[in-house]
Formats: structure tokens, sequence, C-alpha cells
């Protein structure tokens, strides 16, 4: 009994010095986690949460709109190509009926000409497969397979599987597999599993076992511990998502750039066919009309000129700017700062015929058009243009390695007539005055 005493005792006088020395050398994590310092981290995530969210639906309503505008661009011109064509064909078939009509009353009682007459009516009808005059109706019939029309027809659809804009709208569809709008969606969705927003929300999330405020709250690290490694998770997890915004903001101008691109030369390709087909056409019956009959006849021309197809929209929030009535579009757009518009120097001067050169160990830009040299050192509010000192009303500054300049610089620099509408949040640039 004294022996189970003794041990007791023991074991009592242990538990207690256990106790005491882990409430003096626990880490001040270990007591009450500090619930203001939890809410803060978890307000700094949710903020990021909902900036990128409204970044991301405002990049798929801006590329969705650029879709539909080069689908509407380009399917008005098929159109207005399909008004051309009819109108073409039926005056053809008006002056060759008429002129078919003529030679059958001349010639029609004569059983020589019986043979070429028949052979000139078959050549005229664009039903006649061996025919000159059907190879252009065929050309200009987008229901006919292979022909130059049917390819742009397929091209401009985008409903038909592998056309030019049946990828283009699978690429700005976020409900479709591996495309960049379902990666954009996937990498800002705080519930698809590995996206960057799920492991920043389980790391500044105290509930989720293993994460870095889960750790903070229970004990296992000091506060000044998780400041430190949130803060880096933070950064790390904004710098990710910026580079992640300028993958995608390329990946989709080079489709959309792609898309139409390859419209243009299908289109101009169909064209080119057609009004080919439709010159041998009319060349041959010539030849047919003056050795049959003597004599040819005079055909209008045909003209088919289509303006350049465009899917380019202002982005959300940003600064248009326009150059002789064309919208140029900026790696790093035009931005108000303190009242003053900022304009990309580079972009904008090389638009103008500007020749640029950078001298990065004296951070100075030099532009030269029309025997003018133009220079401007970073963070200074002076210029050169031709020798003759100019102040600038803020001074010119990089944002994102792009040096930005004062908008009013661009016309004392180049004397181009220069607009600024802050209601509208528009640049206009003119050069042809």
């Amino acid at each position: 009994m004294r022996k189970y005493g003794l041990q007791r005792k023991i074991w009592g006088s242990l538990l207690a010095a256990s106790v005491f020395i882990g409430t003096v050398f626990a880490p001040a994590a270990a007591s009450a986690a500090d619930s203001k310092f939890v809410a803060s981290i978890w307000k700094r995530y949710t903020n990021i949460e909902k900036a990128e969210e409204k970044l991301y639906l405002e990049t798929l309503k801006h590329r969705t709109l650029e879709f539909e505008t080069l689908l509407q661009s380009a399917t008005e011109q098929q159109k207005e190509l399909e008004r051309i064509i009819e109108e073409d064909q039926k005056y053809l078939e008006n002056l060759y009926e008429e002129d078919l009509e003529q030679l059958e009353r001349t010639y029609g009682d004569n059983r020589d000409y019986r043979a070429k007459l028949n052979d000139y009516r078959r050549q005229l009808s664009p039903s006649y497969t061996p025919g000159v005059m059907w190879d252009y109706y065929k050309a200009a019939n987008k229901s006919y397979t292979s022909s130059a029309h049917w390819k742009f027809d397929k091209a401009v659809s985008p409903s038909y599987s592998m056309g030019v804009m049946w990828k283009y709208k699978n690429e700005v569809n976020p409900y479709y597999s591996t495309s960049t709008m379902w990666k954009y969606r996937n990498t800002v969705n705080p519930h698809y599993s590995s996206s960057t927003m799920w492991k920043l929300r389980n790391e500044a999330n105290e509930n989720y076992s293993a994460g870095t405020m889960w750790r903070y709250a229970k004990g296992k690290i000091t506060k000044a511990a998780a400041q430190k490694q949130m803060d880096q998770i933070f950064r790390d997890a904004q710098a990710s998502l910026q580079q992640f915004r300028s993958d995608t903001k390329r990946k989709l101008d080079n489709v959309r750039d792609s898309s139409v691109r390859q419209l243009t030369e299908i289109r101009d390709s169909m064209v080119a066919t057609i009004l080919e087909k439709r010159e041998n056409a009319i060349t041959k019956l010539n030849e047919m009309r003056q050795s049959s009959f003597g004599g040819t006849l005079t055909i209008r021309p045909l003209e088919i000129k289509f303006p350049p197809l465009s899917a380019r929209v202002p982005a959300p929030n940003e600064i248009k700017v326009y150059i002789d009535g064309e919208l140029q579009s900026f790696e790093q757009p035009p931005v108000v700062i303190n009242g003053n518009t900022l304009v990309p120097m580079r972009a904008i001067f090389e638009r103008l015929g500007a020749k640029i050169t950078w001298n990065s160990a004296t951070q100075t830009v030099t532009a030269v058009k029309n025997g003018t040299q133009i220079v401007l050192k970073l963070k200074s509010k002076n210029a050169l243009v031709g020798g003759a000192e100019v102040e600038l009303s803020v001074p010119a500054q990089a944002i994102r390695q792009t040096t930005m300049v004062p908008l009013r610089f661009v016309s004392e620099a180049l004397g181009a007539e220069v607009k600024w509408n802050a209601a509208e949040r528009t640049v206009t640039i003119r050069t042809d005055q």
C-alpha cells in the first residue's frame, strides 16, 4: 500500500510538472487563437476570390462578344455575297436568254445552225453539268459539297465540326472541356480540386486540416509565423493568377486573330474562285458565239469587295483608343492616374510611324519620325522634341514593363490631333487632318 501510494504521488507530481512545463513553454499560438487575425486572413482571401471572379466574368463576356462580333461580321458578308451573286446570275440569265431568242429568230430555220444553237443553249444552262456556266454556279453554291462557297459556309458555321468558328466557339466556351475559358473558370473556382483558388482557400481556412490557418488555430505555429506564411502564399497566388490571366489573354488573342485570318483567307479565295469561274464562262461563251454566229456580247463586270473582318471590341473598363478611326489593342492598356491619362508610348508612336529604341542603362526612350528626334527618360517630366525641351504634365513611367506617357505628349511630340472623352473613356487620335 505504501509502495502504491508512493507511485501515485510520483505520477501525480510528474503530471503536474508536465502541465506546468506545457503552459510555460508552449508557443503563443497554443493559447486562444486571435479571432480578428483569423478573420482578417479570411477577408483577404474572399476579396481576392471576388476580384478574380469578377475578372473572369468580364473576360468571359468580352471574349464571347468578340466571337459573336466576328460571327456576325462573317455572316453578314456571306449574305451580301449571296445577294450579289443572285443579282448577277439573274442578269446573266436574262441577257443570254434574250441573246438566244434573237439568234433563234435569225438562224432557227436554218438546219446548218440547229446543232450550234442547241450546243450554245446547253452551255448557257446552269444545270448542264459539263457546261461552262455550270462551273460558275457550282462555285457560288454553298450547298454544293467542296465548292468555294461551301468551304466558306462551313468555316463560318459554329456548328460544323472542325470549322474555324466551331473551334473558336469552343475556346471561349467555359463548359467545353480543356478549352481556354474552361481552364480559366476552373482556375478561379475555389471548389475545383487542385485549382489555384482552391489551394488558396484551404490555406486561409482555419477549418481545413493541415492548412496554414488551421495549424495556427490548432496552436501548431505562432501568429507571426502564420502571418509570414500567409503573406507569401497570397503573393505567390496572386502572381500565379496574374500570369495565368496574361497567358489566357495571349491564347484568346491568338485564337481570335487566327480565326479572323483564316476566315479572311477562305473568303478571299472563294471570291477569287467565283470571279475566275464567271470570267471563264463569259470568255468561252463569247468564243463559241463568235465562232458559230459572229460577234460577242458585252458583259458588265462583277466586283465583289468586302471590308476587313473584325472581332475586336473594347475590353471591359479599358480605355478605348482610336487612331484615324481604327480601334487599337495594347498589351498594356491606357490608364488614368491622378486625373492624367497615360498611354503606351511605343505602341502608339510605332502605329503613327515613329521608330523606337530603348536604352536600359539610362532608362531612356528615343523616337524618330520624319527626321524629328524625341527623347524621353523614365520618371522625368521633361522631354526633348527636335532639340526643344517639353514639360510633361506627369513624369513618364513604366507599368508592367511598358513606358507610359501623358496623352497630351503624343500631340506635342508628333503633331497629331488628340482628344479625350472622359464619359466614354475614349482616346481619339487623328493624323489625317
